[in-house]
């Protein structure tokens, strides 16, 4: 990752060389593609992080299928969307908390040398070794840092890559009485009060500053939040207009299931209460309505 294209270009060779794969087809097609993969080619491409090209996306689609499945609805997507959501905004809660009370402890093996090289066209130049305390490695790097602003470049390129200050940089930082990162090497995507302020848009739009796009913005949630069941205000904040004519009709429903009768199967308690609440049948012989009929009326077996 450190090194530069020469000096991998030799240790190719020699790799090539030891082991007899002069003829291996696959290692001269990689050969030749090592711009698209070996970072000494691209190492003053920002990169922040992000090395391979599917590893977001695989990460994002992992995490939502913990929630969804591929047979949903999009009714059911959408309410397993915000649930994943819901979770993602606890999960960011709990860090920050974590954050804020834990104490940072340096673990690291490795440590720093400089020696001072000189002043060109107002940098600063060191030449850094980066050393290691339970074995022999060692890296050199070279660091310009421009006073007064601040400004610090090192050769390992680890700010384009990553999108945060290496060690060597810091280094030179303290040397010169800096405690602090200059707010240039601090990217929004680090920063815990932008991602607070733009993480709930519904309850941080009204800090995003004082210029007209802002306030703009903010006008139109503000409307958008009056008149949350204003079809017209809504279409505005998303984009679109309401036809006036609209010739699309809501769908009959067909059930899918059961028989087809309209009602439910009843149970024998129910008919038992309902049977219990007409009036009984009237006797012909007897004519009284009561819970017996002409065969089994009590008057006419007493005759």
């Amino acid at each position: 990752m450190h090194i530069k294209p020469d000096k991998f270009e030799k240790k190719w060779d020699l790799i090539i060389n030891e082991f007899n794969l002069e003829d291996k087809r696959w290692f001269n097609d990689m050969f030749e593609l090592r711009d698209k993969w070996i970072p000494a080619y691209f190492s003053d491409t920002r990169m922040s992080g992000l090395m391979k090209s599917t590893s977001r996306s695989e990460s994002m689609n992992s995490f939502f299928n913990t929630y969804s499945q591929s047979g949903n609805l999009l009714l059911h997507f959408m309410m397993n969307y915000d649930t994943t959501i819901q979770k993602q905004r606890n999960t960011q809660h709990e860090l920050d908390h974590q954050t804020k009370k834990a104490k940072e402890i340096y673990k690291g093996s490795w440590y720093c040398q400089y020696e001072h090289l000189g002043t060109k066209n107002g940098w600063e130049l060191y030449k850094v070794e980066q050393l290691n305390k339970n074995s022999d490695l060692k890296t050199e790097f070279e660091v310009e840092i421009k006073l007064p602003t601040n400004d610090v470049k090192c050769t390992c390129e680890h700010f384009n890559r990553f999108g945060t200050l290496c060690k060597h940089a810091f280094n030179i930082l303290m040397k010169h009485g800096i405690k602090e990162i200059p707010e240039q090497y601090i990217e929004n995507r680090w920063r815990k009060d932008v991602i607070s302020r733009h993480y709930n848009f519904g309850r941080h739009v009204y800090d995003t500053g004082d210029s007209e796009i802002n306030k703009s913005v903010n006008q139109a949630y503000y409307n958008f939040e009056k008149n949350r069941t204003d079809v017209e205000e809504v279409g505005k904040i998303m984009g679109i207009s309401i036809p006036k004519d609209i010739d699309i009709n809501v769908p009959n429903v067909q059930s899918n299931k059961g028989c087809g009768k309209k009602s439910r199967i009843q149970s024998a308690t129910e008919i038992a209460y309902k049977n219990s609440n007409k009036q009984a049948r009237r006797c012909s012989g007897c004519g009284e309505r009561a819970p017996h009929n002409l065969r089994t009326c009590p008057i006419k077996l007493a005759t």
